[in-house]
């Protein structure tokens, strides 16, 4: 299935969200928000969160400074 990740079209197996993330070696990374479709998915749900043909991934850092 295509999605959009980040802002680029990714081609990907994975069904949850959790997978995605963890094939992308962000699953274990702290501080993170993801959001699908503009709508945040909290860490607790990241693995039933299925995933569908276009869905649009935000993943944003938060990082320390001003």
């Amino acid at each position: 299935m295509q999605v959009q990740f980040n802002g680029e079209i990714l081609d990907t197996q994975d069904h949850t969200l959790a997978d995605l993330l963890a094939s992308q070696q962000l699953a274990n990374k702290t501080g993170i928000a993801v959001a699908v479709n503009s709508h945040v998915v909290s860490r607790d749900r990241w693995s039933e969160h299925q995933l569908e043909e276009r869905d649009d991934i935000l993943v944003i850092t938060a990082t320390a400074g001003g």
